[in-house]
């Protein structure tokens, strides 16, 4: 079991909508323990979601999160997770960095 960390950035558009997207690589399984989010400037009105292949999991504070709790969530290989804002402020700068347990010895 190694823990470690990866980092999503982004930017929101003028439609106000930005996805981040995280798949496994190497065919390995993930197991995320934590989401910690960072969008400072995104407005209060601003929606915060995130989905694995689609399916509702959580919702998240727009602005700067941190979403996770037992029990940690799988995300096998070939799976995506998602981290969404929507109403989001235009030009704003966003983070998502997930930390996860990625299954290797």
């Amino acid at each position: 079991m190694a823990l470690t960390d990866l980092t999503r950035t982004g930017v929101i558009p003028a439609s106000g909508t930005l996805s981040l997207f995280v798949t496994p690589s190497a065919r390995q399984n993930w197991t995320v323990q934590q989401i910690s989010i960072s969008a400072p400037t995104v407005s209060a009105l601003a929606v915060g979601n995130i989905y694995r292949n689609g399916q509702f999991v959580s919702f998240f504070i727009p602005s700067g999160d941190m979403v996770g709790d037992v029990p940690y969530l799988p995300l096998a290989n070939g799976r995506t997770l998602e981290i969404r804002w929507t109403n989001a402020t235009p030009g704003a700068a966003v983070q998502a960095t997930l930390f996860y347990d990625d299954g290797q010895g």
